[in-house]
């Protein structure tokens, strides 16, 4: 069936809106505002912890966001990122948007949100939103430009299909994300019982330092004096990621894995398990599989100390506050944090519960990754009709 073609503006039913700016006076209260860092983080966006800004009853009835509005990035330092788009889902409360970003809200008697969502994120749409782009540093695109931009727009029962079949994907994908979250919980958990409070099997009967506060055999020491990096024998630019390949690529966004490669000469294979720590992100993850490293300022470490398993070494940096250093190489401030060094045995029992849980973290993500490659691949046949539905 042949699709009919329409402009966003036909198929919009409010203007399309750039975000709000306040001043820091008006921050840190009242509703939510969806940031950059959010855009990029997530491609649904609604009951996640943003920051907050103050709005007056004009300025909620123009920049409040609902349920289906698609978010598109205005501007972006990475050329790639110039019109990145999110879409609305599971309001909690009031929720804006700052100025970087375009609202482009559509009119679901003649729209199906969700189905837009998918083709702005599939090759097809991607690369029409690109080809507005302009700038040199800061790559942007224009609301009036994309208001003009001539998208297909099947029968409503169509685009419902389509955007069932392909969010069945993404509800595995969220559902996984769900499971891994409290895995992780339950590992932070009892990092908190043994290393924080103290509450470890056989404490009633430890000797605690009065000197140090620590159980008897207990030490601390600075993470820069127990911890060594890996040397990479290459890396690759995000140019270069495949969507799919023999080994994962890692780098510092939100997902661990995000894109694959076939070049053996630059895998990370030696001193496994080790921990992935972003320089500029500050996240940190745990990785027991080949893989390769991807963007720069990821940091590639692993315990000099071999007392220092796996499983305590990841939850120990992870618990590092590096808050309250202002962007820099926040390596060079990891390094100068302390760190505790229990005991052999208990940092045995520990490894041998918690161990299994973060190796199931990775299996998920790694099952994550699979359905996301099987929904990329649908992606396209749906939104090029080679796939009729």
């Amino acid at each position: 069936m042949r699709w009919e073609n329409e402009s966003i503006e036909k198929l919009s039913s409010v203007p399309l809106r750039n975000g709000i700016y306040k001043g820091k006076e008006f921050q840190g209260s009242g509703a939510k505002i969806i940031n950059m860092k959010e855009l990029f983080a997530y491609d649904f966006i609604g009951g996640q912890e943003m920051k907050r800004i103050e709005l007056n009853s004009s300025e909620e009835k123009r920049y409040l966001v609902k349920e289906g509005d698609l978010i598109f990035a205005r501007r972006s330092v990475v050329a790639e990122g110039a019109g990145k788009t999110s879409i609305i889902q599971n309001l909690e409360e009031k929720t804006t948007f700052e100025s970087s970003m375009i609202r482009v809200r559509l009119d679901q008697y003649k729209c199906v949100p969700l189905f837009y969502y998918y083709y702005f994120t599939s090759h097809l749409g991607r690369s029409q939103v690109l080809s507005l782009s302009t700038g040199v540093n800061v790559k942007g695109i224009k609301g009036s430009s994309l208001n003009k931009l001539i998208v297909p727009n099947p029968t409503l029962p169509t685009q419902q299909t389509i955007a069932s079949i392909l969010s069945a994907y993404d509800d595995l994908i969220g559902n996984n994300l769900k499971r891994i979250k409290l895995l992780e919980e339950a590992a932070q958990h009892l990092y908190n019982e043994w290393f924080v409070n103290f509450n470890f099997p056989g404490s009633e009967n430890t000797f605690f330092s009065e000197k140090t506060g620590l159980p008897d055999e207990w030490e601390e020491d600075f993470i820069g004096n127990t911890i060594a990096k890996v040397k990479r024998p290459g890396k690759l630019k995000r140019g270069e990621y495949l969507e799919k390949g023999k080994f994962p690529v890692i780098d510092q966004g939100r997902e661990l894995i995000g894109g694959y490669s076939n070049d053996e000469g630059i895998v990370i294979s030696k001193k496994l398990p080790m921990v992935v720590f972003g320089d500029h992100t500050r996240r940190v993850k745990f990785v027991d599989f080949p893989f390769v490293c991807g963007a720069d300022g990821t940091q590639l470490l692993y315990p000099k100390n071999e007392k220092l398993v796996p499983a305590y070494f990841f939850l120990a940096i992870s618990n590092i506050d590096l808050s309250n250093y202002a962007y820099a190489r926040h390596f060079k401030f990891l390094k100068e944090q302390k760190i505790i060094i229990p005991s052999n045995t208990v940092l045995k029992d520990f490894n041998a519960l918690v161990f299994p849980l973060l190796k199931q973290c990775t299996k998920l993500m790694d099952y994550n990754n699979r359905i996301k490659e099987a929904r990329d691949l649908l992606l396209p046949r749906l939104m090029n009709r080679t796939l009729e539905v």
